[in-house]
């Protein structure tokens, strides 16, 4: 949901970090809902998306072995709206992996007549 005013800027960024571990988590995914907008998280865990309408917005932020956070923002004009985001860790349910394998033998024959054909090195 958006309720922009025209012709006004801002900005959000922020901090996204393990909640358990307090560390930065790379590669998180941040979806500006309804706009088509995304970004993600450098090595220090920070993001910026630029150029928003001021209004308010619903972030989706989103990265694998973490459960999904909606957080709602409020963008002002010329301003830049920081926030913090600490990501819960969740179960990943991974149905089971069965391996198989077939032990073939192939033996490879040598005729005496290929062998006369040989050219032997000394």
């Amino acid at each position: 949901m958006c309720i922009p005013a025209i012709g006004q800027k801002g900005a959000i960024e922020g901090y996204i970090g393990d909640e358990q571990g307090h560390y930065p988590l790379q590669g998180v995914t941040i979806n500006l809902r309804g706009n088509f907008v995304a970004d993600n998280s450098n090595n220090f865990g920070m993001f910026k998306i630029n150029g928003v309408d001021a209004g308010h917005y619903e972030l989706s932020v989103s990265h694998i072995g973490y459960t999904t956070k909606k957080i709602s923002v409020d963008v002002e004009k010329n301003k830049t709206t920081e926030i913090r985001i600490n990501m819960e860790r969740s179960i990943l349910d991974l149905s089971a992996v069965s391996v198989s394998g077939k032990r073939s033998s192939i033996l490879n024959t040598i005729a005496s007549v290929d062998i006369k054909l040989r050219p032997v090195n000394t």
